[in-house]
């Protein structure tokens, strides 16, 4: 399976279910319309998709648009609606940022002890290029895990911002808050 194969299915996946939504969405109170849509979300373009890191901008987008219909759905909006304000106002990641954080996530956990095992010996930390400076998050550290080439994220082996243990010397929680406040 490549990686436009597993795209295609997971819009399909996504396209499909969102339109039996919208045709019982007048029956629906909007907590529910809220829950149904979230759900959806979390389990069909959030499962796994840290393999989405790296990929070229078009296939991003491609997932993004399911994530825009998706809260234009739940804000009731018209397709014509900028959807960046009601993407933040749900408290929604774009796609990329979403992958991102999953990413820098399992890198955390791997770095504090919290991952599998398995999953912790793969990782290899590399020097961070150029200033390390932990106000502004503008250092790039390189994350490579050491497996076989067939993983997706060896393949691209991410930059990631922001995630090298001397960046992450605080605290687990004052770290993770940090983590996802860089993107709001």
């Amino acid at each position: 399976m490549t990686m436009r194969t597993h795209i295609n299915h997971v819009l399909s996946s996504c396209y499909c279910p969102l339109r039996q939504i919208r045709s019982i969405m007048p029956s629906l109170p909007s907590h529910a319309l809220n829950t149904l849509v979230t759900a959806l979300v979390h389990s069909r373009l959030d499962y796994c998709n840290v393999v989405f890191a790296g990929l070229p901008a078009c296939d991003i987008q491609r997932l993004q648009s399911v994530l825009n219909t998706a809260v234009r759905l739940v804000a009731d909006s018209s397709p014509r609606d900028h959807v960046t304000s009601l993407l933040r106002y749900r408290h929604w990641l774009p796609v990329k940022q979403r992958v991102e954080y999953k990413l820098r996530m399992m890198v955390h956990r791997c770095l504090y002890g919290d991952a599998p095992s398995y999953l912790a010996h793969l990782l290899q930390i590399h020097a961070c290029v150029g200033r390390c400076n932990c106000q502004t998050w503008s250092q790039i550290c390189r994350i490579q895990f050491s497996c076989s080439a067939t993983n997706y994220i060896v393949a691209r082996r991410p930059v990631l911002r922001g995630c090298c243990p001397t960046c992450m010397e605080q605290t687990s929680t004052t770290a993770l808050s940090r983590l996802f406040s860089c993107y709001f």
